[in-house]
């Protein structure tokens, strides 16, 4: 709820200590219930009628569009382009002319119908004048259809008034634009989309059970509906109402089976008429994750959607849920809030258990509240609008480890750790979390549709605040551009992190320690963090950028982007004190530095290198053979012990990721 509104809930559990307890609880709102509205009884005969959906009879759900013009920032995010006059402080003509928003249907829905209204301006004393309109459109902001010209009243003296119109579109759609034109002036806009599901639900019974007392005695009546109808209960004498409850039985949502060509799940099934099984990037000298131990402890085996919620709420710490093949259409968030708990895919193939957030009706698919030690290992979580795994660090949450996971079109961040409150910050910042041997690919380039609440800074891959002791390690990320913007953002006040041995190719942005925007109460970005033995194909905003930095190494990295039309392979921007930039292998432009801070810059041998790669198309930059550029004598830089392959290096290493020398070779 927002505003002044709330509602207090209380839980009364019965039964044995310990024993009782809520293992999930879930409320979603649209109206206000006041009891004067709620069905009561009288004495004698009561006809009760159960009318479900919307006035149309449509089940729909809504989606709203409701923000303050007051605050640019939560205004102009919901709107296709800036306005050409606008002022948040003008109260009484925040936007002069015309302003269009749009407004997206939920993940899974279109919209059946929607009411568009604003607060408007009126000339007071020339009300003929006043020329103010609403219109709309439908999947493009083109070809609008009026819905609403002013005419004021000519006697009417006040200088502001509200409209609101409502339309039912001729058939679902996914996106509406509505243009608002001020004239004098709009200071406010609100639009409700009534959204149909591509898909209908199961249909459940609907059980009504009304309690009322009589003579100081409590009386229940349950009546038990498969749909809308009518029934009646009748009273002998006057009776005082006590509650009425509205349930709907679970039903449980069937994983399905992947396959080619889709097929039958387990329990009730689904037919497909799309490929289920997905299929990610593959190359042979990727790196490939050693299989996890023996599940230890308690052991929850899963294989329906209804089952994974169950068995993450009540799994007890040290425990694991083991979870079948199978592709999990998940309707809301599954959120973690157990210690040292295991959630993995049981056959160990990370392609073959897919959780989709294509229907969820959150915008986060996985979410870590207060706990510690969880590890999410051999799965694939896609298809999500924000999101894909959400680390509340503002709840307390310590070393996450994800292993072998797929982020698979995530539009806005594939792992997300967000802002710490400062007078916890030391206590609850995230620490020792590791992300190895995890893909992280995108279909294509971002696109607004997608995510029209995005704003270009959101990273596409790991966006994490205020981490510290992090391992990053051996992942690959592929085709992380548009929107999104790179593969790995490590920001503010993060410190003694490790990025080392992963793949990035095709992605704006390889590696980032910090960006430019640093609030006053930032000291650095990143502090004795270390960026090593990485390849990076591509990169045409930054391979790698050092953003606010101190005590920091980028160093054994190869990166090949020859045509890189802003010269960034290395870019060094602001403070980097401390800064060590040492043994780079760029094939491309030289490196970058626009900072004035004390940095250390040594062998970082800059020049197209694309024919001596073993395959720079696909982003293999192993060195077919030894180059004079890259071969060592080289510094040794104390913690470099390894090339990108695990591989020793000698006293005396090779320049970049690769060890042309090393064993194996």
């Amino acid at each position: 709820m927002t505003g002044r509104y709330g509602y207090l809930l209380k839980l009364e559990l019965r039964g044995q200590p310990e024993q009782a307890a809520v293992r999930s609880l879930e409320i979603v709102t649209w109206v206000q219930v006041h009891p004067a509205s709620l069905p009561s009884l009288r004495k004698g005969k009561n006809s009760m009628r159960l009318v479900t959906g919307d006035h149309y009879g449509l089940p729909t759900r809504v989606a709203a569009v409701c923000p303050s013009a007051a605050e640019r920032e939560a205004f102009l995010k919901h709107l296709v382009e800036p306005p050409k006059d606008y002022d948040p402080a003008r109260r009484t003509s925040r936007v002069r002319g015309s302003v269009v928003a749009r407004i997206q249907a939920p993940p899974g829905t279109k919209i059946a119908w929607f009411s568009a209204g604003g607060s408007f301006t009126a000339n007071v004393g020339a009300a003929r004048n006043t020329r103010n309109a609403i219109a709309y459109a439908v999947s493009e902001p083109s070809v609008f259809r009026e819905i609403y010209r002013a005419d004021v009243p000519s006697d009417q003296s006040h200088w502001h008034y509200n409209v609101d119109r409502e339309v039912k579109l001729d058939e679902p759609v996914r996106s509406v634009f509505v243009r608002y034109t001020g004239e004098p002036a709009v200071n406010n806009l609100r639009i409700f989309a009534h959204c149909v599901e591509d898909r209908p639900r199961t249909t459940a019974p609907v059980v009504l059970t009304h309690e009322w007392s009589k003579n100081g005695a409590r009386k229940t009546r349950q009546v038990k509906l498969d749909g809308p109808g009518e029934y009646e209960i009748e009273a002998n004498a006057d009776l005082a109402d006590e509650s009425i409850e509205m349930a709907i039985p679970s039903v449980a949502q069937t994983a399905t089976r992947p396959s080619g060509t889709g097929g039958k799940g387990r329990g009730e099934g689904e037919k497909h008429d799309f490929p289920i099984s997905i299929q990610p990037p593959v190359q042979s000298w990727f790196p490939k994750a050693p299989p996890l131990p023996a599940p230890q402890g308690e052991v929850i085996r899963v294989a329906t959607v209804e089952e994974l919620f169950t068995a993450v709420a009540r799994v007890k710490p040290g425990g694991t849920v083991l979870i079948a093949d199978g592709l999990y259409w998940l309707p809301r968030c599954l959120r973690l809030r157990t210690d040292r708990v295991t959630l993995r895919g049981e056959s160990g193939d990370r392609t073959r258990v897919i959780f989709d957030g294509a229907r969820s009706q959150d915008g986060e698919l996985v979410a870590l509240h207060a706990c510690s030690g969880v590890t999410l290992a051999n799965l694939t979580v896609q298809n999500v609008r924000h999101n894909g795994i959400k680390i509340n660090s503002d709840s307390n949450v310590q070393r996450l480890t994800l292993h072998n996971c797929i982020l698979h079109n995530i539009w806005q961040r594939a792992v997300k750790g967000v802002k710490v409150p400062l007078a916890q910050r030391e206590s609850m910042r995230p620490k020792d979390c590791r992300i190895q041997y995890c893909l992280f690919y995108n279909d294509r380039p971002k696109r607004f549709d997608d995510d029209p609440a995005d704003t270009p800074q959101n990273f596409g891959g790991i966006d994490v605040m205020y981490a510290r002791g992090w391992t990053i390690s051996d992942n690959v990320f592929v085709g992380i551009q548009g929107r999104t913007r790179g593969a790995v953002f490590l920001w503010p006040e993060t410190e003694d992190c490790v990025v080392e041995r992963n793949i990035i190719i095709d992605c704006d942005t390889g590696i980032a320690l910090g960006n430019s925007h640093k609030p006053a109460e930032v000291p650095m970005h990143a502090t004795r963090c270390v960026v090593r033995n990485n390849f990076i194909t591509r990169a045409p905003e930054n391979g790698i950028v050092a953003d606010y930095t101190r005590d920091c190494q980028i160093v054994h990295n190869t990166i090949h982007d020859p045509t890189n039309r802003l010269g960034r392979l290395i870019r060094l921007v602001h403070d980097n004190d401390g800064l060590l930039v040492a043994n780079n292998l760029l094939s491309g432009p030289p490196l970058r530095n626009e900072s004035s801070s004390g940095i250390t810059l040594r062998q970082n041998p800059a020049k197209d290198m694309t024919d001596h790669f073993a395959g720079a198309a696909t982003g293999n930059l192993h060195l077919k053979a030894p180059l004079p550029e890259a071969v060592g004598p080289a510094e040794a830089v104390d913690g470099v012990v390894e090339n990108i392959d695990r591989q020793p290096r000698r006293r005396r290493p090779d320049l970049g990721a690769d060890e042309v020398g090393a064993a194996g070779r």
